[in-house]
């Protein structure tokens, strides 16, 4: 009897730490992008899936000292294993200190030792910095962050637009002439730019840039500009003279710093590269063939367009994909049995 009662107390015990799981992540839903929170919600399933199939946690033995710095250097070392590279297993460990940071918030005195030694824990050493794109909501938020009542204002907000919907570089944007807009009897615009090495493509816009820069130009250019006029032009030295893209850089560096504190996927180093990159890896994302994308984003060799792609992110997405399908297959309802992933299924169901 006494034995049921400890077991019972046990699983009580279980039960509790999840309701403050689900507490946690409904605060984060709050104040973070549906992105943020979904990576939450992965980092904590590959804990719990890690406690129960690697140490053999049942929900008889799941405790707070689950949570022991020991633990979770122990996870990290099983994500490694399982092909996560540093950088993910550093943003994964990030997660799991949320979590306790938010307990310790809760009660310091219940919470607080487990929360400090997370902070204890190093960080893996990573080879080299990656370069990134840009989220959805990271670019939402930096537009959101331009006021386009000032003239500045409105050509920052259609330049970053036409880097994100067309993946051109900088240079090559901010080098378009009014003579290289084309307009079809259809009413559809396309841009024709020259990149390195004298390479000269066509871009094709969206509905939503080509109307949003038809509007500029009407603000800025008039109905009849002159074929020579820089679409972006100097503010100082006129039509003439194309804006520098020292300027352009300066200027997302700021509205990053704007726009990080609404959105923390808003890196605060934005560089307009970035939004290049993020062009690039979405198109492969949606299906596009390496051959394809090659010419949109105008390299002459396909290895450019291999090595540029962040395929590695993609690999572990697929990784990701997978892990939680295996999550998925654990039977959702929780009979009574003291299996620890089954019990946090039933509570979390995907």
């Amino acid at each position: 009897m006494e034995k049921d009662s400890t077991r019972q107390g046990r699983k009580d015990t279980a039960a509790e730490i999840f309701n403050c799981i689900e507490a946690w992540r409904e605060q984060a839903a709050v104040s973070n992008s549906p992105h943020t929170v979904e990576a939450y919600r992965n980092a904590m399933d590959l804990y719990i899936r890690f406690l129960d199939q690697s140490l053999h946690i049942t929900t008889k033995d799941f405790t707070w000292e689950c949570f022991s710095r020991e633990k979770i250097e122990k996870w990290m070392g099983w994500l490694t294993e399982r092909g996560n590279k540093p950088q993910t297993v550093n943003l994964r460990l990030s997660h799991i200190r949320e979590f306790l940071a938010y307990m310790e918030g809760r009660s310091a005195a219940a919470y607080g030792h487990l929360y400090h030694e997370a902070v204890r824990i190093k960080r893996m050493k990573t080879l080299h910095a990656e370069v990134k794109g840009v989220s959805d909501a990271a670019v939402e938020a930096v537009l959101k962050a331009i006021d386009t009542s000032t003239e500045a204002g409105a050509r920052d907000f259609v330049l970053l637009l036409f880097l994100n919907e067309t993946g051109a570089r900088l240079n090559e944007t901010i080098s378009v002439r009014m003579k290289d807009i084309h307009t079809d009897s259809k009413g559809k615009v396309t841009v024709t730019v020259t990149g390195k090495g004298g390479y000269i493509r066509t871009l094709y816009l969206t509905p939503v840039l080509t109307r949003k820069l038809k509007e500029y130009i009407i603000r800025f250019h008039g109905k009849m500009p002159d074929e020579e006029e820089y679409l972006f032009f100097s503010r100082i030295k006129g039509k003439y003279s194309k804006i520098t893209a020292r300027a352009i850089q300066k200027r997302v560096k700021e509205l990053a710093q704007t726009a990080h504190k609404d959105c923390d996927e808003v890196p605060l180093d934005l560089h307009p590269h970035n939004y290049r990159h993020a062009y690039g890896t979405r198109r492969i994302k949606q299906g596009k063939q390496i051959a394809v994308v090659q010419r949109e984003m105008g390299h002459r060799c396909i290895q450019s367009t291999m090595t540029y792609i962040d395929t590695s992110s993609m690999i572990e997405q697929a990784q990701e994909a997978m892990e939680n399908e295996e999550i998925r297959k654990i039977k959702p309802v929780w009979t009574g049995s003291d299996s620890l992933l089954a019990m946090y299924r039933s509570r979390f169901p995907t």
